[in-house]
């Protein structure tokens, strides 16, 4: 049973497979060709475009006009658009197979079921600490107007609106959670009559591999749009607008820091362990993943550190290690919080509760279902910023900067999965203390 590939892992796009037969939960995973260079065409892009926006500065001003009304806006307009069009078909075709493809809760298996629940309960976590620091340090308001009353109406609004009045209008407005509603009712339609209609499941898995395959064409355009976006901005004299990056990017340190000692302190209180024990026996992986930003790099120690050195039991390493390195992304979904946090910011919005709670759900979902291709975390901040009816000049600037936290991204997800299948195996009574504790 085929599962789209949901993640990137640094360069490397990671394809799995999932099936439960037999009692047994079995995935695979296979990894495609690397290309190195695209994160640091990114980068160099960022640079170059600050160095030629630096230099427009030394053009008289209708000559700086010119090229932002004849070519930079022309060009980002166009690329814009090609993206919108994509974003849509590629959120709901992933988020419908993925429900379809792991199948019935009755299938999934106990193992199955505490592995994705921990996994989809972190990233929730995340979100929420995520959701914390927006409401704290960006613009945010409970009170206000109407009250507590009108504060409860905008939630309930937000909770009605999720259900759409057709089925097109969703993809023509970009409206992300009416989408994800469709694509899940979707996936949970056909997973109850998958005997009776095995052609329509083809279906939706072939359209998902060509959109994702249009998707990565796309991104070939990252570090030019990367490029022409900067330019953009400082020809526009809009630089000194973007703070808001500088308190995302460290607010997103420290948080991530958190996670790891919230994850430290579970598994003392839980098994009774020394943070210092676990912390010695997970360091290589970490520092494996940071010095090199890829999942595939830091896997076969990762393997050996979970059953050699954790005590956990080799069935559940093989089944929830590359499932989580694919669905379990709690620093992502941090990350895409405060993204739109400062993305508000940025366009001078006051943001809501109702605003907030839809950030924090579409940022969960895009932990699981973005595109696994390099340069892919840019449709998710699409997808969000459309969602959020935000300006797309945020788009290069978090692009760029992802270039660095991709490496402290991909560590701590490496961390976190070692951490939280320790305790999965204690609960399924999976665990070797002895190895653990030596």
């Amino acid at each position: 049973m085929a599962v789209p590939p949901w993640r990137t892992a640094s360069c490397r796009v990671w394809v799995w497979s999932y099936q439960y037969t037999g009692g047994v939960n079995q995935v695979s995973i296979r990894v495609e060709g690397k290309k190195p260079g695209q994160f640091w065409h990114m980068g160099a892009a960022f640079i170059l475009a600050m160095f030629t926006g630096a230099a427009f500065g030394y053009l008289p001003a209708q000559a700086a006009q010119a090229v932002t009304l004849y070519l930079t806006d022309p060009l980002f307009d166009t690329f814009m658009g090609i993206l919108s069009a994509v974003v849509g078909p590629m959120m709901f075709l992933s988020v419908a197979w993925g429900v379809l493809s792991i199948g019935s809760p009755g299938q999934l298996g106990s193992i199955g079921k505490k592995v994705c629940g921990t996994f989809l309960a972190r990233n929730c976590l995340a979100a929420l600490l995520g959701a914390a620091a927006v409401a704290a340090f960006f613009p945010f308001r409970i009170g206000g107007g109407g009250g507590g009353g009108s504060q409860m109406k905008a939630l309930l609004d937000m909770l009605y609106d999720i259900i759409p009045d057709n089925a097109v209008s969703p993809f023509i407005t970009g409206n992300t959670m009416q989408i994800i509603f469709l694509a899940v009712a979707v996936g949970i339609t056909m997973n109850g009559i998958r005997d009776q209609v095995p052609a329509a499941a083809a279906v939706v898995e072939q359209c998902n591999v060509i959109v994702q395959r249009i998707l990565a064409a796309v991104s070939r355009l990252v570090p030019a749009f990367i490029y022409l976006s900067i330019v953009r901005l400082v020809l526009s004299g809009q630089m000194e607008h973007l703070a808001g990056i500088a308190k995302m990017v460290l607010l997103y340190l420290a948080l991530s820091a958190l996670l790891i000692v919230l994850y430290l302190a579970g598994v003392w209180t839980r098994l009774r362990v020394s943070p210092a024990v676990v912390i010695k026996k997970v360091l290589p992986t970490y520092l494996i993943a940071l010095t090199t930003g890829s999942s595939a790099a830091a896997f076969a120690e990762c393997v050996d550190c979970c059953e050699h050195k954790l005590g956990i039991d080799r069935k559940l390493v093989d089944f929830g290690l590359p499932l989580g390195i694919v669905i379990f992304m709690p620093n992502f979904a941090l990350w895409l919080v405060l993204f739109g946090g400062a993305s508000a910011e940025y366009a001078g919005t006051v943001l809501t509760p109702a605003d907030l709670l839809a950030v924090a759900v579409i940022g969960v979902f895009l932990a699981v279902a973005a595109p696994p291709v390099p340069g892919g975390a840019i449709t998710c901040y699409t997808i969000l910023l459309m969602q959020m009816n935000m300006p797309m000049e945020m788009l290069a600037v978090a692009a760029a900067v992802n270039v660095v936290l991709d490496f402290t991204g991909t560590a701590g997800h490496m961390l976190a999965n070692q951490i939280e299948l320790l305790q999965c195996a204690a609960d399924l009574g999976m665990l070797d203390r002895k190895k653990l504790e030596n």
